[in-house]
C-alpha cells in the first residue's frame, strides 16, 4: 500500500513513519510534504497513493486546499493535534480524524479500515458524486413570461424563433 504523507514538522513526520513501519514493513511512503504548493503539485503531476495522512496545518495553510486536488477514490485520514477541524474534516470525506499525539493502536485501526474500505470506498465516493450530480443537473426553461400589448403571455420556448428587445 502507497501512503502519502503531509506533514510540516519533522519530528512528527518522522514518528509517524516510524509507526506506519512498525505497522507494516511493506507500506511504501511518500512525502512528508510539508505544504499546500508541493501536495497540488504531487496530486496534478498524476502520481498515485492508496491512502492520505495528512495534518492540517501545514507551513502555508489548511491541507483542505492542497486535498482539493486529491483524487477522490483515495480515503484521507487526518493525522492533527487540533480538534476544531473535526467538522470541517468529515465534510471533506476523511475516513479517519486522529488527534496528536498519535496512538499506534488507532492509527493501525484506521488504516485497516481503509484498507478494508478499499474499492467499496472509490465506488461509493463515485456513486455519491454522481446521485449529486443528477440531483444538481441544469434544467433549460421550458416557458418565457413575455410582455404582450397590455399584459403578459407565457410562450413556449419551442415556439421562439428570435427575441427583440427595446
Amino acid at each position: 500500500m502507497k501512503i502519502l504523507i503531509l506533514e510540516d514538522e519533522q519530528r512528527n513526520a518522522m514518528r509517524l513513519i516510524r509507526l506506519l513501519n512498525d505497522i507494516d514493513t511493506t507500506f511504501i511512503i511518500e512525502g512528508p510534504l510539508t505544504n499546500i504548493k508541493e501536495a497540488v503539485d504531487f496530486f496534478q503531476s498524476g502520481k498515485t497513493t492508496d491512502l492520505i495522512l495528512a495534518d492540517i496545518r501545514l507551513t502555508d495553510g489548511l491541507s483542505f486546499e492542497a486535498l482539493k486536488y486529491a483524487p477522490a477514490t483515495v480515503p484521507i485520514i487526518f493525522t492533527t493535534a487540533y480538534d476544531e477541524y473535526a467538522v470541517q474534516a468529515f465534510k471533506f470525506n476523511s475516513f479517519d480524524y486522529l488527534l496528536k499525539p498519535l496512538d499506534a493502536d488507532e492509527l493501525e485501526a484506521a488504516i485497516d479500515k481503509a484498507t478494508k474500505a478499499g474499492k467499496n470506498y472509490a465506488d461509493e465516493n463515485l456513486r455519491q458524486l454522481f446521485d449529486s450530480l443528477q440531483k444538481n443537473q441544469f434544467r433549460y426553461r421550458e416557458r418565457f413570461l413575455l410582455p404582450y400589448r397590455d399584459g403578459y403571455k407565457t410562450v413556449r420556448v419551442s415556439d421562439i424563433n428570435h427575441i427583440e428587445t427595446e
